[in-house]
């Protein structure tokens, strides 16, 4: 096995992953290298990369569910291997790499007045927003004190972005999602701790997004409007 190893950009920019699945892809795509599979545990990746063995397993079973490796059982012990298309896939010979960034800065190069940088690292043209989304803005901010509504036009498209991606890729609605800001808003504890849309894709101490737990507070009331 060599002393680095390497995440594809197919991996690298897949929304679906965590950071440490990302990193766990490149540990098995070394790993798996030279036989085509390996027999590592849950206690070894943990010990490699100091985290728990239920980390671990939430790692494996995304890239499972993103069908980025296949388990099998061999005498009781768990084989990984990545499926035969994907190594292929990564078998192919390299080409010059460009990151989302610098591909959307390529092609929009003649059109800067329109880009729109996130806290992802990509960027989006304002008229590829829905206009939902443009619609659902002055609502949203509407809720939150003077303080915390975005000053810069970074901002502003961070936010845009953010309303964007908790509907077209989470699942809820700008119609929802002012519900939900609201309810947390009023909240005694909240109130003071909840002062970015931002926030509601971003993880708790377990894992679980904002936008998840503020949900399941609030399901009977959202169940009731049918949001």
């Amino acid at each position: 096995m060599s002393n680095y190893i390497k995440i594809p950009d197919f991996v690298r920019y897949n929304q679906n992953l965590k950071a440490s699945s990302k990193l766990m892809f490149g540990e098995i795509w070394a790993l798996t290298s030279k036989e085509g599979y390996c027999f590592a545990t849950n206690s070894y990746f943990a010990n490699v990369y100091g985290l728990s063995k239920t980390t671990i397993s939430d790692c494996i079973s995304q890239l499972h569910d993103e069908k980025l490796i296949q388990i099998n059982y061999v005498s009781g012990s768990r084989q990984i291997s990545l499926p035969k298309t994907l190594s292929r896939k990564l078998e192919a010979p390299s080409r010059k790499f460009e990151t989302p960034l610098q591909e959307n800065l390529k092609h929009n190069n003649n059109n800067s007045n329109n880009i729109i940088y996130n806290n992802n690292n990509s960027v989006k043209s304002k008229k590829d927003f829905p206009q939902l989304v443009i619609d659902s803005y002055e609502p949203l901010c509407s809720l939150f004190p003077k303080k915390a509504i975005p000053k810069t036009k970074a901002q502003k498209n961070s936010w845009l972005d953010c309303i964007d991606k908790l509907d077209r890729i989470d699942g809820y609605n700008p119609r929802k999602v002012y519900f939900i800001c609201k309810k947390v808003r009023q909240d005694d504890f909240w109130k003071d701790n909840f002062l970015s849309i931002l926030k509601l894709r971003k993880n708790d101490n377990s894992g679980v997004k904002y936008i998840v737990k503020f949900e399941q507070r609030f399901a009977k009331e959202i169940n009731e409007l049918e949001l």
